[in-house]
């Protein structure tokens, strides 16, 4: 796929500056070892997609650098080859089992952090699927398939893309739900999937409001223990957020820390918000920020914007 809307090729000595600055300015943990690790490995990776930065507002969260493929590539293979996550490891098992499904059209993405390194490895089907197929893919646990019916209650029945992440030993689904958000579908939503959860609370619920584009399908992230099958979280997210309208939602010291020291070399910034709600009644904001590469561009190849 061709790229678009970059201005400023991808440079690993720039992306380490940049890192090492970011995570000084909200004081965010950086290993200089992992770092060097990760980049040793998906180097060309994060060369020859868009690079995204993203963080939280929770104290110490690390600043996660997400590399999106223009090209179909095995990451989870580079993965295993450097010694970075095990050949025989559970989630590898799963990974693989959708990266081969429909004739091999499923793309990876990997998602690296300033902490561990290597956090997360994400497959994207690059068109909407039934979640009754995603989650009868081979090594899908079965806990896993017994959500099928629950999840169509809430609308949630095609999935955009997956992710496992290694430190949780967890699995996202990124489902799409063809009506618009609204109060009222959240609030079904969290009591149907985390009935023990706190109620979203008025500002929250502004927040997310002024940020959802009218009139588009709602994204909603569950992330499932793996391989129990408990729904941990839940996640709500806002594309393409205008800088300005960011600033103004109250985002908090950390994150607007983050957007000011965050350069953005593409033609086209793009800011997204992920509004997550743990069972247990904790919660978090998160930001994406368009690094390099051309984000815009792969975003519309993911069917995401």
């Amino acid at each position: 796929m061709e790229r678009k809307s970059t201005i400023i090729p991808f440079s690993s000595e720039r992306l380490v500056s940049d890192l090492e600055r970011i995570t000084k300015s909200i004081n965010a943990p950086y290993s200089q070892r992992r770092v060097q690790e990760v980049l040793q490995t998906f180097g060309d990776n994060l060369s020859n997609g868009a690079v995204v930065m993203r963080t939280t507002n929770r104290p110490d969260d690390p600043v996660n650098f997400w590399a999106g493929e223009y090209n179909r590539v095995d990451t989870i293979s580079l993965a295993v080859e450097a010694g970075i996550i095990s050949a025989v490891h559970p989630t590898i098992l799963l990974l693989r089992s959708w990266f081969s499904m429909y004739d091999g059209e499923p793309e990876p993405s990997t998602d690296l952090d300033t902490a561990q390194g290597l956090a997360k490895t994400w497959i994207y089907f690059m068109r909407l699927r039934p979640i009754e197929e995603i989650l009868s893919a081979e090594h899908v646990p079965e806990s896993f398939r017994n959500h099928v019916d629950t999840f169509k209650l809430i609308g949630a029945q095609l999935v955009y893309h997956v992710a496992v992440s290694y430190k949780s030993t967890s699995v996202n689904l990124y489902l799409h739900i063809p009506s618009e958000f609204s109060p009222e579908r959240a609030v079904h939503i969290i009591k149907t999937l985390l009935p023990s959860c706190q109620p979203i609370t008025a500002i929250d619920m502004e927040q997310i409001m002024k940020c959802m584009r009218p009139k588009t399908p709602t994204v909603l992230a569950i992330t499932l223990s793996y391989p129990s099958g408990t729904i941990e979280r839940l996640c709500f997210y806002a594309f393409m957020v205008p800088r300005e309208l960011a600033l103004s939602i109250g985002i908090g010291q950390r994150l607007e820390t983050f957007l000011r020291e965050t350069p953005c070399y593409d033609d086209k910034e793009v800011l997204n918000f992920g509004w997550s709600f743990g069972r247990r009644g904790d919660r978090y904001l998160k930001m994406d920020i368009g690094y390099c590469g051309g984000f815009c561009d792969l975003l519309g190849k993911l069917k995401h914007s």
